[in-house]
């Protein structure tokens, strides 16, 4: 699912980054991230990988913006998805 531009839910001092390189924000435990980092591994796409059990503030500002489920994945321009499958991610990279 893509989601609007960057910070359409949020106040400033919690928006959603706008990433120069695709970021992946996810836990090690996710199965649905760990497809996620495979198929940017695959075609070779650049990512920034934020692990969310590791890095509180990045958690916090996601879920301060109504993200809860993860992989969240934010494209450069600040559009982002929430547990995306591989054609819908295929077809957010290549319309980015």
């Amino acid at each position: 699912m893509i989601l609007p531009e960057n910070g359409a839910m949020s106040s400033p001092s919690t928006a959603i980054p706008n990433p120069e390189i695709v970021t992946v924000y996810g836990t090690t435990r996710c199965g649905d991230c760990h497809r996620t980092r495979r198929y940017l591994d695959r075609t070779q796409t650049p990512y920034a990988w934020i692990d969310l059990g590791h890095d509180d503030a990045s958690r916090d500002m996601l879920h301060a913006n109504g993200l809860l489920a993860v992989p969240v994945v934010v494209l450069p321009g600040g559009r982002y998805l929430v547990e995306p499958s591989d054609p819908e991610l295929e077809a957010a990279l290549t319309a980015a």
